[in-house]
């Protein structure tokens, strides 16, 4: 059980700013077969064998039948209070994040109601030319804005997922992204490699 929690905990890391929901999924799997294994280790226990099998069967009919009612419940209220992650990465519309240049600016738009509270984005520097090292010493500044709001900038590097917080974003999403890199003669391309909703 100790092994399960650990390695529970080390997946939920690695999943970023989107491991919590993951998480409460796998949290309600484990609580069930955890109240399976206590109701079957429940049903050995009677000493009368006699008296054993007589409530054996409806007491696993029982039991499955209140691991139904649980998850239907719980999927229920689930979908009904808490907005599952939304994968928004082919969505969103890149501008000017080609041949970027130290000082250069891209823009990020996700034109739709975001329905949720955060978003989890990861970006991703490219050299299109071979030979350099421009990728590793580059940084971005990250501005979000949500309907028009410009909110705190965020400094990120390549391949890093950015948390950022929607603040009630009602129509749309917005991120103005700035180049910072050493070499003036680097030239870079940017992509969005994830960006993901989530509450």
């Amino acid at each position: 059980m100790w092994v399960a929690a650990g390695a529970l905990g080390v997946w939920a890391a690695a999943q970023g700013a989107k491991g919590a929901e993951n998480v409460e999924n796998a949290s309600l799997v484990v609580a069930l077969i955890t109240l399976g294994v206590t109701v079957a280790g429940m049903m050995r226990k009677p000493q009368d064998e006699r008296a054993a099998a007589e409530w054996r069967l409806p007491g696993m009919l029982i039991a499955a039948l209140g691991i139904v009612v649980a998850l239907a419940v719980g999927a229920t209220l689930w979908m009904l209070i808490h907005k599952p992650d939304r994968n928004i990465t082919d969505l969103v519309k890149l501008s000017g994040n080609t041949g970027m240049r130290f000082g250069g600016t891209a823009d990020l738009v996700y034109d739709q109601p975001p329905e949720r509270e955060n978003l989890a984005l990861t970006l991703t520097l490219e050299n299109p030319h071979p030979g350099g090292n421009c990728v590793t010493p580059a940084r971005m500044t990250v501005t979000p804005k949500v309907d028009g709001r410009e909110l705190k900038a965020r400094e990120a590097v390549s391949g890093q997922e950015l948390p950022l917080q929607l603040y009630g974003a009602e129509r749309r999403v917005e991120a103005q992204v700035l180049l910072t890199v050493p070499d003036p003669a680097c030239v870079l391309d940017l992509r969005v490699s994830e960006a993901v909703l989530h509450n």
